[in-house]
This record gives C-alpha cells, sequence and structure tokens, in this order.
C-alpha cells in the first residue's frame, strides 16, 4: 500500500495515512502502464511485483460489504464508493492482461457489487470522498465529506465498461 504523501525535507510520510482513492488510482493506472511499457524495460518487473504487493494486500482492507475505508487501514474511517470502483476494475483489468491469478477475483466481484449498489435510480454514484488533500494526521480524513463527484462517476463508468 502507498501512504498519501511524502515530506523530501522531512524524508518522512507525513499523516501516515493509507489513503483508499489514492491506492486505487495506483492499481487502476499500473495495468495501463504495463500495458504501454516495453517487454524488455528494465522498471517492468519491479512494477509488476508492486502491483501483486499491493493487489495481494487489498482483501486483509476489503470490509466484508466488498467496500474499503477511505484510510485503508483504520477501521473506523466510512467507506468510499470511489476507492472500491478503482480496486474492481484494476483487479480485473491486472486479470484479463495475464498479471495475476484468478485467486483475486473475489476481491474485485466483492468491489464490484458494493459499487453496484451505491448507484442510485437515477445513475449516481453515492457515496464518494470529496477532494482529499494531504491532511496532518489520519483523524482529519474522517471529516471529508461524502459526496456525488464527477470523478466518481467517471470511475464507475469506467469499472462497468470494461
Amino acid at each position: 500500500m502507498f501512504f498519501h504523501g511524502w515530506d523530501g525535507a522531512l524524508r518522512n510520510h507525513m499523516s501516515g495515512a493509507l489513503w483508499a482513492r489514492a491506492n486505487a488510482w495506483i492499481t487502476l493506472a499500473t495495468p495501463i502502464i504495463l500495458k504501454e511499457l516495453p517487454i524488455d524495460s528494465k522498471n517492468r518487473a519491479y512494477i509488476l511485483n508492486s502491483l501483486r504487493e499491493q493487489i495481494a494486500a487489498l482483501a486483509e482492507f476489503q470490509r466484508a460489504d466488498g467496500s474499503f475505508g477511505t484510510l485503508l487501514d483504520f477501521e473506523h474511517s466510512y467507506s468510499d464508493t470511489s476507492a472500491a470502483v478503482g480496486f474492481s476494475a484494476g483487479i480485473k483489468m491486472a486479470y484479463e492482461m495475464g498479471l495475476i491469478d484468478e485467486s483475486y477475483l473475489q476481491t474485485a466481484n466483492k468491489a464490484y457489487h458494493y459499487v453496484v449498489s451505491k448507484i442510485d435510480k437515477k445513475g449516481n454514484v453515492t457515496g464518494v470522498s470529496t477532494g482529499t488533500p494531504i491532511m496532518e494526521t489520519k483523524e482529519d480524513y474522517l471529516n471529508i465529506s461524502v459526496s456525488q463527484t464527477l470523478y466518481g462517476q467517471g470511475l464507475a463508468l469506467f469499472m462497468l465498461c470494461s
């Protein structure tokens, strides 16, 4: 999992937050990067291994309903629909590309069904964490509002169409 922020001067992870949506973007983007990266790239193995490690770790953070907390390692954080979208789509894409085995599809499918349950009758994706700067403490992340957002809609469309 990746931390939300790095302070180069202090050489630390700032609040130490494992912010879910940032990790979801990485899970989604990495297969796309690997698709475009030449097979003989010296960095390919490192990137692929990082993706595999991240996906393997996701199951331990997934909640019983298929969601993920806005902070992955903070059980009292609220669920963020956009995180579940990115994880579901990224895992499925990685599987379809042959980058991971099918054992990870259970995590993707649980997230998929959670997301579908958060789409209202008008097609709005609900329960999306709004814009999130790097916060001072993990607790500050709990105060980020939840709403409908264009990126939540866009991510869900990507997931539903892939």
